[in-house]
Parts: C-alpha cells; structure tokens; sequence
C-alpha cells in the first residue's frame, strides 16, 4: 500500500547502518524496513531528496510486525521510495505535540526494568517508538569510553522520573562532533556549550527500544532517538551538512 510518511526518527545504528521511523497519514507510528537488508546512509539519499527528519517521504509498505514491542515494522519496496517535501516548522511542533505521551514508564505499555539502564522484556508491551514533551531543559553528557564518544541525555517526564540514557540521534552525532572538531576536545567545555544551546527551548524526545539485546537476553533497551526542540538548535541544518562539514576537514593522506 502506499503511503506518506512523516519522518521523526533517524537512528544511528552500528555505521554505515541506521533506523528510520514516522507517522503515516493517520499518525499511526511506522518503521519502514528491508525485507532482506539492512538499511545505510547511502539508502537516505534517494532520487527525489534526501530522507531527513521531518521529510514526508512515499513507500510502498506491506505491514509485517515483528514480536512485540517492535509493532511498527512495515517493509517497503526501494524502488517505492520518493521524497515529497519537507514539513513546515508549523507542521513539524503540531505532529510532535499531536503524537506526545506525557510518562516514559506508560508510554511504552510494559514495565521499564532498570538494570544499569532500561529495558522492556521482548514480547511485551504496545509500541518500541514513542513521543515525549518536556517541561523542562535536558541535558548532555559526553563520555569517553574505550577509545569510542558516547552521548547520553539526562531529562525528566512529566511525573518528574529523571532518566539518563544513550543517544542515538543520527543528527545529533554528526552536529557533536562538528562542535567538537571546531571547538577542541575539552570535554567539559563542550558539554557546556552544546547544554546552553538547549536551554531557551521547546523540547521533545523521540524515544525507542532497541532489538533484543544481546542475543537471548529478552532485553530491549530504551534510548533517545531524536531530540528537537524549537526554536531549532540545528539552525535548519541536516545530519547531511553536518556529515559534509566533517569530511571536508578530514585529514588527507
């Protein structure tokens, strides 16, 4: 069937790998996926645009959900694929306001265990991908683990839960490490920029659970796809122009 769909999430995955999800016409959640692939960067940019947050983008979609939580899969035909346009900033506050949940611990249908993070028990639970709003200002943390920069996002809902998890926003791993190669690798010193960009904000999450993990585990563990807030601390930018930036201060061998 086809349908038009909202972008609101574009997760990072393991590189070159990412997660794409939105709402379809009747703001019914979806994710689009490969029969037999997985989904690359490269697979963003299609012959009518680039697939972005907040593009509405046309798919040829046959629903085949996955055990619960994971509810929303819904694979697509690539040949299907056509960017329309992009939301307005109007249109872009509305589908988030319109979709947002106000407790991370109901949204999901399903107990959140907390075990050094959180997670909901595979074949449990309504949905992986949900909305939050939030009265208050989040903030980031940078982490340095193994040689890898980790980001982790500190926010509380509305029943004042505070929550500390993984970001995995596509856009915002590529706008950090811009301000990092920019700004210099005092840790410290770039968290604080990048929290002050966050504060004079409307902010919302886009939060989800990954796959079981790991294998035989039962565990699907919560994290923050996407972080927006408006006015826009991207400036309107893409994950696209931020990718750019990077490359054209890559070193030359």
């Amino acid at each position: 069937m086809i349908k038009r769909v909202r972008i609101t999430d574009l997760t990072r995955m393991s590189p070159p790998r990412v997660c794409i999800a939105g709402y379809d016409e009747d703001n019914i959640c979806v994710r689009p996926v490969l029969r037999y692939e997985q989904i690359v960067e490269d697979d963003l940019n299609t012959a009518t645009g680039l697939i972005t947050p907040f593009a509405e983008v046309e798919y040829d979609l046959t629903p085949a959900p996955g055990a619960a939580p994971h509810v929303e899969d819904q694979v697509y035909a690539p040949q299907s694929v056509k960017w329309v346009r992009a939301l307005s900033e109007h249109e872009r506050y509305n589908l988030l306001r319109a979709t947002a949940l106000p407790r991370v611990e109901e949204a999901f249908g399903a107990p959140l265990v907390n075990i050094g993070g959180y997670f909901v028990r595979m074949g449990s639970g309504l949905r992986s991908l949900v909305t939050i709003h939030l009265r208050h200002a989040p903030t980031v943390q940078l982490l340095e683990q193994s040689g890898h920069t980790k980001w982790r996002l500190t926010f509380r809902d509305s029943a004042n839960h505070e929550y500390n998890l993984p970001i995995t926003d596509l856009t915002w791993h590529y706008f950090a490490a811009v301000q990092r190669q920019y700004g210099g690798n005092d840790c410290k010193a770039l968290e604080g920029r990048l929290n002050r960009l966050l504060v004079q904000s409307d902010h919302f999450l886009r939060l989800g659970l990954t796959r079981e993990f790991p294998s035989g585990s039962h565990q699907c563990w919560l994290q923050v796809n996407g972080i927006y807030t408006f006015p826009d601390y991207l400036d309107g930018y893409t994950f696209a122009e931020y990718r750019a930036g990077l490359a054209a201060q890559a070193p030359t061998t």
